[in-house]
């Protein structure tokens, strides 16, 4: 035989496969949640989600417990009430600590949002991503 050619131009594409069986489906991701009410006298209700409990430390000191470790966690707090309370004040933030005091724990302080570095109580909502 005789020597190998210049490679001719590709060809065109071939038809697609056909579709490939699903997956399994994933572990769901863990969502952890607290709805606290506060009332003007200091008192404390959780009222919704999977946290098991929670307290208020002092005036904008809340803590709420869950039923597991959360200290690889991501938690967020925001100021917010539900159909039983009209505590939550649009004047403020939150700031979360996970892991305090324990590490089934998140603290949430509650803070006037003009700078005022007070704390004042509110009730709030709590998610915590693990």
């Amino acid at each position: 035989p005789g020597a190998t050619g210049v490679p001719g131009p590709p060809g065109p594409s071939g038809a697609p496969g056909p579709t490939g069986a699903p997956g399994a489906t994933g572990a769901p991701g863990i969502t952890l949640s607290a709805r606290v009410s506060t009332t003007d006298a200091g008192v404390t209700t959780l009222v919704a989600g999977t946290a098991t409990s929670a307290t208020r430390e002092g005036p904008g000191f809340y803590f709420a417990t869950f039923d597991r470790d959360v200290t690889d966690c991501i938690a967020v707090a925001t100021v917010g009430t539900g159909p039983e309370d009209t505590r939550a004040r649009a004047d403020v933030n939150a700031l979360t600590f996970v892991g305090s005091p324990n590490a089934s724990s998140v603290r949430v302080q509650v803070f006037l949002s003009e700078g005022a570095n007070d704390n004042v109580d509110s009730s709030f909502h709590l998610i915590v991503a693990c």
